[in-house]
């Protein structure tokens, strides 16, 4: 019953075009300072690594989702997977 084009920009608000962040390295990088980073789909997140053990991510709705498995290594980067679906900006 969902539009396609929704689920389609749903899916990708979610991946992240960077080059291989660890969460070591996601921490270092940015020095555990939150910062708002583009997806494939041009939605922009916000990344917060200032407690590894609990990083967020942030939709631009304001919806709140936790990494609940980190560092999962694909071919091509890493695989974070989240608790809520990250959704583009409602109008």
């Amino acid at each position: 019953e969902l539009d396609p084009s929704l689920l389609a920009d749903s899916f990708f608000a979610h991946i992240i075009t960077l080059e291989q962040l660890s969460v070591e390295r996601l921490t270092t990088v940015t020095g555990g300072i939150p910062f708002p980073i583009p997806t494939f789909k041009d939605v922009l997140v916000t990344i917060d690594p200032s407690d590894a053990e609990n990083i967020t991510v942030t939709d631009p709705n304001g919806r709140l989702a936790n990494v609940t498995i980190a560092e999962l290594v694909a071919v091509n980067g890493f695989v974070y997977v989240i608790d809520k679906v990250l959704l583009t900006p409602l109008p």
